[in-house]
């Protein structure tokens, strides 16, 4: 999970740079990047609870 983070963090702030001057187009890659994140999260969550469910199996 945590690679899976830094990835999306990397690539968030890659995606950042050629709007380097352009607070409104930042604001948005950011926005877009914060939302991919919170269904990574999600997604993980899910994964998580799934596997938890069986118990001491």
């Amino acid at each position: 999970m945590a690679d899976s983070f830094r990835r999306h963090n990397v690539t968030t702030m890659d995606a950042l740079i050629p709007h380097f001057h352009d607070e409104n187009q930042m604001l948005s890659v950011a926005k877009a990047g914060r939302e991919e994140l919170e269904e990574l999260f999600s997604r993980d969550r899910e994964k998580f609870e799934e596997s938890s469910r069986g118990g001491w199996n």
